[in-house]
């Protein structure tokens, strides 16, 4: 990109530091968006509340207005979402795309997110990790004693905390 900056005549340094970028309706880059405890990727946790707030791109926020934050804790989903990110969760009780990460809610009180699949009578929460470990998870309604599966949301994006490390 910068030789096409160069080639127009406009000089990157000028545009990193006077910040030539498109801006939200209220001239904010970002917006704080509710951050409510955290959340397993890895076996289901029971789900720890947080009232706090995180910054989204505004752009973001606009495409998800209900969208919260919830922290991911494990690696069962470390290919799409870090351990110790906050996953931007759009509401929703349905799932719409099979394959998709959603957070859901194990029998009333422990979430966790996977990739989530409908199946004719349960679901089956699929991990996205580097640790090939995290097994697969089917809750089938038609054998007696499944724990009953909530769909929070959907996870539609995720920002890194301020003291994020490797």
């Amino acid at each position: 990109m910068l030789p096409i900056l160069a080639k127009l005549g406009i000089d990157s340094n000028w545009i990193i530091k006077n910040k030539l970028i498109e801006v939200g309706g209220d001239g904010s880059d970002y917006v704080d968006i509710p951050l409510y405890g955290s959340i397993a990727a890895g076996t289901p946790i029971e789900m720890m509340e947080v009232e706090n707030t995180h910054p989204v791109p505004t752009k973001v926020h606009e495409m998800h207005p209900d969208s919260f934050l919830l922290k991911v804790e494990g690696n069962s989903m470390n290919r799409i979402l870090p351990n110790g990110c906050y996953a931007l969760i759009d509401p929703c009780s349905d799932v719409k795309k099979d394959g998709e990460p959603y957070a859901v809610c194990v029998n009333g009180y422990d979430a966790t997110i996977k990739r989530v699949k409908k199946l004719a009578n349960g679901f089956q929460l699929v991990p996205d990790s580097t640790d090939p470990t995290y097994p697969v998870q089917t809750y089938n309604y038609n054998e007696p004693g499944t724990e009953t599966i909530t769909v929070i949301g959907r996870v539609v994006y995720y920002v890194l905390p301020f003291d994020w490390s490797f």
